[in-house]
């Protein structure tokens, strides 16, 4: 399986991104962007993994989301196959996150699992740009760049969707039981009281996830 999928994460810290890499088992291939800083190259940074990725699984990570089970994606990934969906990933609205106010057609990316070649064929068989797909608007307008991205997925397919429980301390999201993703990792290090705040919170839970990790050996 591992030579199946292909690892993304857009990297901003290299510090965090290391602490990312900790939870992921030996034997993946993992590409490191840090070419997609800026805010609006949000949706470019997800149009360049399905544009590269060399095959036909693509898994995409924030440095602050700490994948603890990580023998739980390879039972998404079977029933992506068997039932053919072509993402995985938590919905961008309210009823995912209390902080989140966008489209449930639209994903988070935070954390995804992509099916390249069905997402590639979907976007052959529509003869779209990528600068086109990014203005699909299902529901509510949005203002997230990559909202565009997902809910142009979203009008011929369908997707598996991250069940979701808000940690103890108000922000992390847990995600179907097997990966935290803490928020906010951008004021990581910054010497402010709000920098300080999440600092120290995304330490926290940088801890619990290998806590996590090192009991259920995996």
């Amino acid at each position: 399986m591992k030579d199946q999928i292909t690892i993304y994460s857009r990297s901003n810290n290299d510090f965090l991104f290391e602490r990312m890499k900790e939870f992921i088992p030996e034997g993946y291939n993992i590409v490191k962007c840090d070419q997609f800083n800026e805010w609006h190259e949000a949706d470019d940074y997800l149009y360049h993994i399905i544009d590269t990725c060399p095959t036909r699984w693509a898994i995409n990570i924030d440095i602050d989301c700490y994948v603890f089970k990580w023998k739980f994606i390879f039972e998404i990934i079977d029933s992506m196959r068997k039932n053919d969906i072509n993402r995985f990933g938590m919905p961008d609205s309210v009823k995912y996150h209390p902080q989140r106010f966008h489209s449930p057609y639209s994903m988070n990316p935070f954390f995804n699992i992509f099916d390249v070649v069905k997402i590639r064929g979907q976007k052959e068989k529509d003869g779209l740009s990528w600068e086109e797909i990014s203005q699909t608007r299902i529901g509510r307008e949005n203002n997230e760049p990559f909202h565009g991205f997902f809910q142009w997925l979203a009008v011929d397919s369908s997707a598996d969707l991250m069940s979701t429980q808000m940690h103890h301390d108000g922000m992390t999201t847990i995600g179907s039981n097997m990966l935290l993703h803490t928020w906010y990792s951008r004021f990581y290090g910054h010497d402010s009281p709000e920098g300080d705040y999440h600092t120290q919170r995304i330490d926290n839970v940088y801890k619990e996830a290998l806590e996590l990790k090192n009991k259920l050996n995996v």
